[in-house]
């Protein structure tokens, strides 16, 4: 039996349509059957951990303390008549710094629901939630997209830096800048990440999760 050294948490974001059925499903004969896509989409973001527990000598398994949120995406896609960022009780749990952030998503993609800034405060209080669970030195998995790792260096202000302004802060960000994620990850419990290879859901097993969830929505028709 596998026995993990250090916790493993799995974190990723998804999305849902409110309207999401199954590809075979039975129909009533003559009935219209609308094809999904059309409702409301959820952004769901969450973090997944197992570790062994020593003392009861057992391996354990759940989401990670506060932290799954679910909300509508404001994408212009989504939101022709008014029903994503004005629904209340679709917007009760989520943090504050999420409503505040006020994006508004090019696409229909649920990757632009999301920034840097409104990841980093999310992944801060994963990491500090672990602390809390008194899991420390865990392997954070994670795929990685661009709001994942980004540099913490400021850009040189300006539209036009003068020359000595562009040598500073190119010595100022080799010095030091870093990966955010690595210095959140190290400063709130002695993280490790561990970034997944693009295009590979084998190694995040928060995937079958997603699965079960959409399954579970989708053989709902209320």
């Amino acid at each position: 039996m596998w026995i993990p050294e250090h916790p493993e948490v799995f974190l990723d974001e998804s999305y849902c349509h409110l309207d999401h059925n199954s590809r075979n499903r039975w129909v009533i004969p003559g009935s219209v059957t609308v094809e999904p896509g059309h409702s409301p989409l959820l952004v769901i973001f969450a973090a997944f951990v197992v570790w062994y527990d020593k003392k009861e000598k057992e391996i354990k398994a759940k989401f990670v303390d506060e932290s799954v949120y679910i909300w509508p995406s404001i994408g212009k896609a989504h939101t022709k008549d008014g029903t994503g960022a004005n629904n209340a009780e679709a917007w009760n749990k989520v943090p504050q710094f999420v409503k505040d952030a006020g994006v508004v998503a090019p696409t229909a993609d649920y990757h632009g629901n999301f920034t840097a800034e409104v990841f980093d405060a999310l992944f801060t209080r994963i990491c500090e939630n672990l602390v809390a669970m008194k899991l420390f030195n865990c392997r954070i998995h994670l795929d990685g997209a661009s709001y994942h790792f980004h540099k913490s260096a400021a850009k040189p202000a300006g539209k036009k830096p003068k020359k000595i302004d562009i040598q500073k802060f190119s010595k100022e960000y080799v010095e030091k800048s870093t990966w955010t994620i690595y210095d959140i990850a190290r400063r709130n419990g002695g993280h490790i990440i561990r970034k997944t290879p693009p295009y590979h859901c084998e190694p995040q097993p928060i995937e079958k999760i997603w699965a079960c969830v959409k399954n579970r929505v989708a053989a709902t028709t209320d």
